[in-house]
C-alpha cells in the first residue's frame, strides 16, 4: 500500500514537472521576441530607405538650359535599390534566424533539465 502511495505522489510530482516544462517552452523568451521584431523591422525600414538612397543619389536631378524638365540619369537607382533591399533582408533573416536558434536552444535546456531530474529520481529510489 505505501509503495502505491509513493508511486501515485512520484506520478502527481512528475505532472507537475511536465506542466512546468511545457508552461516553460511554451512560452516565449523575451530575446526571442525583441530579435524577431527586430528582424522585421530592419527588412521593413531597409527596404523604404532604400528606395530612398537609390532615389536620392542613384538619379541625376538636374534642369537643363535648354528645357524646363528635370533631366535624370537612372543608371545607379536600380544597383542602388537592389544592394539596400538584398543587405537588409540578409540582416533581417539573421536576425529571425537567431531567434528561431534561441527558441530551440531553450526548448533542449528544458528538455535537458527534465531527464536530469527523471534519471535523479530513478537513481534515488
Amino acid at each position: 500500500m505505501e509503495d502505491n502511495a509513493v508511486e501515485n505522489n512520484t506520478v502527481e510530482n512528475n505532472t507537475e514537472e511536465n506542466n512546468a516544462v511545457e508552461n516553460n517552452v511554451a512560452g516565449e523568451n523575451v530575446t526571442k521576441k525583441v530579435l524577431k521584431a527586430l528582424g522585421i523591422l530592419v527588412i521593413i525600414f531597409g527596404m523604404m530607405g532604400s528606395f530612398v538612397l537609390a532615389d536620392k543619389f542613384g538619379t541625376d536631378k538636374e534642369k537643363s538650359s535648354y528645357s524646363r524638365k528635370n533631366s535624370e540619369d537612372t543608371g545607379y537607382y536600380f544597383p542602388i535599390l537592389l544592394s539596400g533591399v538584398f543587405v537588409s533582408v540578409v540582416n533581417g533573416t539573421l536576425l529571425i534566424g537567431v531567434s528561431n536558434i534561441i527558441g530551440y536552444l531553450e526548448k533542449s535546456t528544458y528538455l535537458l533539465s527534465d531527464i536530469r531530474n527523471r534519471q535523479e529520481q530513478n537513481t534515488g529510489k
